[in-house]
C-alpha cells in the first residue's frame, strides 16, 4: 500500500494492514471493522465517517490523522497508537497522557 492513497467508503473489514504505509490515506467512510492497523504509518490520515470497531492501532502512528465523526474508536485504542496534538479526535475524546504534545 502506498502513501495518499484513497480508500474513501471501501470495505475493509478485517484488512491485514500491519506495517503499511498510509501516510496522507483517504479512509473517509471507510469500514475498517476489525482491521490489524498494528505498527501502521498514518500519519495525516483521513478517517473522518469510518468505522473503528475492534480495529488493532497498537504502534500505529496516527499523528496527524482526522478522526472526526469515526465510530467505533476507543480510548484504549488510541492510547495503544502513536499521536500528537495534530491529530484531531472525536468530539468527547482527549489526548493519551503518554503523547508527546508538541506545539
Amino acid at each position: 500500500m502506498a502513501d495518499g492513497v484513497d480508500f474513501s467508503h471501501a470495505n475493509m473489514v478485517r484488512v491485514d494492514a500491519h506495517d503499511a504505509k498510509l501516510n496522507r490515506a483517504r479512509l473517509i467512510g471507510a469500514n475498517l471493522r476489525g482491521a490489524n492497523l498494528t505498527g501502521a504509518e498514518l500519519v495525516g490520515a483521513d478517517f473522518t465517517g469510518s468505522n473503528l470497531e475492534n480495529a488493532i492501532l497498537h504502534g500505529a502512528d496516527i499523528s496527524g490523522a482526522n478522526f472526526t465523526k469515526t465510530t467505533g474508536l476507543t480510548h484504549e485504542m488510541l492510547g495503544a497508537a502513536i499521536g500528537s496534538q495534530d491529530t484531531i479526535l472525536p468530539e468527547g475524546f482527549v489526548f493519551p497522557q503518554d503523547w508527546m504534545l508538541t506545539t
